[in-house]
């Protein structure tokens, strides 16, 4: 094999590594860093507001969609393992993390509160 070769083979390996080792420590150790909507049943579990999501919620912030219609875990953004991830996890997590600054927007406007969407009432909760 040529020395060019098997430099360029090194250096894939190490870019390859690079990505994948953070991705399999950060999920042995830790799992991956997400958002969920609980669903906590038909009627609301008192202490906290209630709001009723509206077709304009689910306009504003994407991420609902895939929270509350379509019961998926949404990835935190932030790392490398979670967009990996989205892409070999089938239908548990979103496919794409959050925008940090879509997750500050819908932590503003929904953290703390109960979520009521066609009957059901939801809590949102964050990972990590």
């Amino acid at each position: 094999m040529k020395r060019w070769m098997l430099i360029v083979l090194l250096m894939l390996v190490a870019a390859a590594g690079y990505v994948v080792v953070p991705m399999v420590v950060q999920f042995v150790n830790d799992g991956p860093a997400y958002i969920v909507a609980i669903e906590r049943g038909a009627s609301p579990t008192g202490g906290s507001s209630i709001l009723h999501l509206t077709d304009r919620d689910f306009d504003d912030h994407p991420a609902l969609v895939e929270l509350v219609k379509e019961r998926k875990r949404v990835l935190r953004a932030g790392d490398t393992s979670n967009f990996l991830l989205g892409f070999f996890s089938g239908t548990e997590y979103s496919r794409m993390p959050i925008s940090a600054e879509e997750e500050e927007r819908l932590v503003d406007a929904y953290a703390g509160r109960q979520l009521e969407y066609e009957g059901k009432y939801y809590e949102m909760q964050i990972s990590r």
